[in-house]
């Protein structure tokens, strides 16, 4: 997994031997189970998460039921505002992630200045993509948000339990099978 890890470092900025040394000594990989919850809601929130490898869907519950906004796999940063949180992280698939709280992140910047470059340029990346995903939201059908999403990320069609697809293109399970089916036949 540290393989994968530079390898992705290495799209933003280029370490030295010493400052990758500095880097992996950090020990800042974890593996969690699937059914794992990283954050439920009225939780502190304390990490910054990363997704070497697996799945993590983020969900809010509203009126009782899951309302999902995104789901994370491999190579994508997870939003996770500090503070109370007032959602879900849960995992759906055994998964490698990299945790980092502010603390560390802070010390590996002092280190080595590249990395506050690195976390600039992904979060200047991850606000692109979250606004293009959001006016792509609002603007579109279900079923046109279920045909992108399909053309965009097809591995979550076998990844991800069709209720959070459902929750995820903003209509019920039911309604998604009829959207498969119409798809299929034509």
């Amino acid at each position: 997994m540290e393989d994968a890890l530079l390898a992705f470092i290495s799209q933003y900025v280029s370490l030295t031997d010493e400052e990758t040394s500095q880097f992996l000594e950090l020990d800042l990989i974890s593996t969690y189970e699937k059914g794992t919850q990283l954050v439920q809601e009225g939780e502190s929130t304390q990490l910054d998460y990363f997704v070497l490898k697996g799945c993590v869907v983020k969900y809010y519950v509203v009126d009782g039921e899951q309302k999902v906004t995104a789901i994370y796999t491999e190579n994508e940063g997870i939003d996770s505002p500090r503070g109370l949180a007032d959602y879900h992280l849960d995992v759906l698939e055994d998964s490698v992630l990299l945790a980092v709280d502010d603390e560390t992140a802070d010390r590996y910047i002092e280190k080595i200045p590249k990395f506050a470059t690195m976390c600039r340029l992904m979060a200047e990346q991850m606000l692109s993509k979250n606004q293009l995903s959001f006016d792509q939201y609002r603007t579109a059908t279900p079923e046109q948000r279920y045909r992108r999403l399909a053309e965009e990320r097809p591995d979550l069609l076998q990844r991800v339990p069709q209720y959070y697809l459902a929750s995820y293109i903003g209509i019920k399970p039911e309604s998604l099978s009829r959207i498969r089916k119409r798809m299929a036949a034509s």
